[in-house]
């Protein structure tokens, strides 16, 4: 018997998850937590596309929480603070993609408090941000002599992304750049990406206002685009830059960005 593991939520990430989890010989499924209603009370075989697994798929926290389990995959597409925080009070160690991976201020605080009374512990991690945007930077920085700047640029071909509803409806794909500089998008990312910047400000010692300042741009399809899971019109976006900014000795430092293209 290995260590029992929770999966929460069943997109891209976490069925790629799962899938780790299914292969490795010292993992072993023991529950899943979906969003949708249509998934739940499925075997998650089915949900990945494979064999009956023997674990049914479930959208309540409660069912989730009562299981004896020593880790869960939280991989949901909007993070919530209060779920991880029950998750962790339940005894239940964490490992995320979705953020956390330098809390600071009122989160860590949160998190670690409750960490602390489940005698659990949090990982969080991914790869931009929690790897190439800032790990990467701090470990390249051992070979320098001093680092006076740091930038990060993610280029992502999202034409085979699967996950549309993210596309449409978080990064705003197909919209008007209004709508698409008002939705979740900046806000979502700048959890992330915040911590990014700071990360590399204290670690590598940076000078640096503790403010940091977001920002997001967006450009317009030239023409009609079609991929596998959306139609973009002319005049409607298909690209985000976002940027992560600190001030370093009165001048504005730009210490992270990511772009779309």
């Amino acid at each position: 018997m290995g260590l029992r593991v929770v999966q929460w939520a069943t997109g891209g990430v976490g069925v790629a998850a799962i899938k780790g989890v299914l292969e490795h010989p010292d993992l072993d499924l023991v529950g899943c937590w979906v969003h949708s209603e249509d998934k739940a009370g499925k075997d998650v075989g089915s949900i990945i596309g494979s064999e009956a697994l023997g674990v049914t798929a479930t959208n309540g926290i409660d069912e989730i929480l009562a299981l004896d389990a020593d880790a869960v995959v939280y991989a949901p597409l909007l993070a919530d603070i209060e779920q991880l925080s029950s998750l962790l009070r339940s005894g239940k160690n964490v490992v995320t993609p979705a953020g956390w991976f330098y809390p600071s201020g009122r989160s860590a605080t949160t998190l670690r408090a409750a960490a602390e009374e489940g005698n659990a512990t949090l990982h969080g991690t991914g790869i931009a941000p929690g790897g190439i945007s800032d790990k990467f930077p701090l470990m390249m920085s051992i070979m320098s002599t001093g680092v006076t700047f740091v930038r990060a640029e993610e280029f992502s071909d999202l034409r085979s992304y699967q996950a549309p509803d993210v596309l449409r409806h978080v990064m705003g794909f197909g919209d008007t750049p209004d709508k698409a500089l008002t939705g979740p998008m900046l806000k979502m990312q700048d959890g992330l990406f915040s911590q990014a910047v700071r990360m590399i400000v204290d670690k590598v010692g940076f000078k640096a206002d503790p403010n940091v300042l977001s920002s997001q741009e967006v450009a317009v399809a030239p023409h009609r685009l079609t991929t596998r899971n959306h139609r973009t019109r002319p005049g409607r976006w298909p690209e985000v830059s976002l940027g992560g900014a600190c001030r370093r000795r009165g001048r504005r430092t730009r210490h992270g960005e990511l772009v779309h293209g």
